[in-house]
């Protein structure tokens, strides 16, 4: 199975809760017109922003990405969608092209 060769868009929302913060992150199902045509939704629970931070960062970077904002002190929107790279965390080449590909520990 191969992935899209177009930009998908993963849409993230931060929210204060009692006890900390909660992330939720998604990806919709591309072309899809309603609100439940969702690839995927995950929620992470964090003690501060900072951590929350980190936590979309991680994500994002794993996706080809970065933060919305560049630095620790610009602050990060509530809720936004940012658009991943295609095949981010591919190989960029494999054996047979003469490259190097990395493997999962």
């Amino acid at each position: 199975m191969y992935a899209l060769a177009t930009d998908n868009l993963v849409f993230y929302k931060i929210s204060q809760e009692i006890d900390g913060f909660k992330l939720r992150i998604w990806e919709k199902i591309p072309g899809w017109s309603q609100d439940s045509g969702y690839l995927y939704i995950v929620n992470y629970q964090a003690s501060s922003m900072a951590a929350i931070r980190r936590l979309l960062g991680s994500y994002l970077a794993s996706n080809g990405r970065g933060l919305p904002g560049d630095h620790d002190h610009t602050p990060l929107p509530w809720k936004g969608q940012v658009s991943l790279l295609p095949h981010a965390t591919w190989p960029l080449a494999t054996p047979s092209e003469g490259g190097v590909t990395s493997q999962a520990s």
